[in-house]
């Protein structure tokens, strides 16, 4: 009882801090647990950034928290913007308002906790992205070996699709709507203990050695995804992090070996359960097993090849470009790739996506659209480059992480597209803060 009155005490003394927190540890639980209601996915997530929003709108009614208009405000604010102006060019106009209202809350919600972001916080924040990031990685390991032993998907939580029978070994998606998703998820935290351990910055309750051990592990599970762009976009990230902390003489050599270390660790992990834990694959590799299909599939990257899914997507999407030269600047609308391809009307499982980002943003927003957007991408960016690093320990490594992660999105964006994916908006909703506040430390 006394601990429970203690921590509503705090609640009530912090509850930003609270809802910030509680934001990060929920961030996995994409489709566990979950609730498909009104055509959208209930989630712990969405209830918890709705509240984020709806207490930043009441600090505001109450003039308890001030509003600066700075310049990623205002490159979001026109972007919105436009993509609000050029829904009339949509073919499916409820798709292109549904598109509209999830990239709207994404970058509210973003923007939100950028403005309740305090220093004090990052602390517990990050001490929550990896409790949050830890449990989930467990439940994916459980989900391997469950699947392996031949336990039913009501029990792993496994889709069918992601189950053995296709590759002979599960692609893990732990709590995430699909292995790409969930590795997507995982690289926020993987990119903040890299940081964490080049800059030798300790958390409270996190050792240096014990995220060491976290980074392994969520390597580990990134291959485990099997997702080609994730993977891909994990190494992008090392090596740029590495570089850039070299660079600016943060790091030493020994600490670049050991993050190094652990991610081959976790990639040797992986090769061992799926080269010694698997069973026969589908036909579609004949007399493969094992490593011999995870190696296939992890170099199979040609956009041309007609037998991959979303190589086709692409595809489409550059033949529609083409078509559409008089519309290019101003594009389809948002979220009409799918209703063009499918003759506007969606399947059992919705509307198929591009499966490239910046194609889809160049189809479906024009030039114009993929121009704003890419210039708020790269301000954000630059910003946190130029504050490097800075006296605060924690909060130059979280800086560092941040635009490591950034990088790996950019590399796994190649190969999947959706804009309002919530936890990639908290990341940079927390970069925002970080440098909003380190300017105004600066200054």
């Amino acid at each position: 009882m006394k601990l429970l009155n203690r921590i509503i005490k705090n609640i009530r003394k912090e509850p930003d801090q609270f809802l910030l927190m509680v934001m990060m540890l929920v961030l996995p639980f994409e489709r566990i647990p979950s609730v498909n209601a009104f055509g959208i996915t209930l989630r712990l997530s969405l209830i918890v950034g709705g509240l984020i929003i709806l207490r930043t709108a009441y600090l505001f009614y109450k003039k308890r928290l001030s509003f600066t208009f700075i310049t990623p405000y205002k490159i979001l604010a026109i972007f919105v913007l436009w993509i609000v102006l050029i829904i009339p060019e949509s073919i499916n106009l409820n798709r292109a308002v549904m598109v509209v209202v999830f990239n709207t809350y994404a970058i509210t919600l973003g923007v939100a906790i950028s403005m309740l972001y305090k220093k004090r916080y990052l602390q517990p924040m990050l001490v929550a992205l990896f409790g949050g990031a830890v449990l989930v990685s467990l439940f994916g390991l459980y989900q391997y070996f469950g699947d392996i032993l031949g336990l039913p998907i009501r029990y792993t939580g496994l889709r069918e699709s992601y189950t053995h029978a296709l590759f002979g070994f599960p692609r893990v998606q732990s709590t995430g709507l699909e292995p790409l998703y969930f590795a997507s998820y995982l690289l926020f935290p993987t990119s903040i203990a890299v940081a964490l351990i080049l800059t030798k910055t300790k958390l409270v309750h996190l050792s240096f050695k014990v995220m060491v051990g976290i980074l392994t592990l969520f390597s580990l599970l990134i291959f485990l995804t099997v997702s080609r762009g994730a993977i891909y976009g994990l190494v992008a990230m090392v090596v740029s992090t590495i570089v850039f902390a070299l660079y600016k003489r943060i790091t030493k050599l020994k600490r670049a070996a050991l993050v190094i270390l652990a991610v081959l660790i976790g990639f040797t992990l992986s090769w061992l359960l799926i080269n010694y834990l698997n069973t026969n694959p589908s036909q579609y590799f004949s007399q493969k097993r094992g490593t011999e299909v995870y190696t296939e599939q992890i170099i199979n990257t040609t956009i041309n090849d007609a037998g991959d899914e979303r190589a086709k997507a692409r595809n489409n999407a550059i033949e529609l470009i083409k078509k559409q030269k008089l519309a290019v600047m101003i594009g389809i609308g948002p979220g009409q790739y799918g209703p063009y391809i499918m003759n506007n009307q969606p399947d059992q499982n919705g509307w198929t996506i591009v499966n490239n980002e910046p194609l889809e943003l160049i189809l479906e927003l024009g030039i114009i659209g993929f121009v704003i957007f890419t210039t708020f991408a790269l301000y954000i960016f630059v910003q946190g480059i130029k504050l490097v690093p800075l006296k605060d320990p924690i909060t130059s490594a979280a800086l560092i992480g941040l635009l490591g992660y950034l990088v790996a999105e950019v590399i796994q964006y190649q190969s999947f597209s959706t804009l309002y994916i919530t936890h990639i908006w908290v990341a940079v909703g927390l970069l925002m803060g970080l440098t909003r506040l380190a300017y105004e430390d600066k200054s």
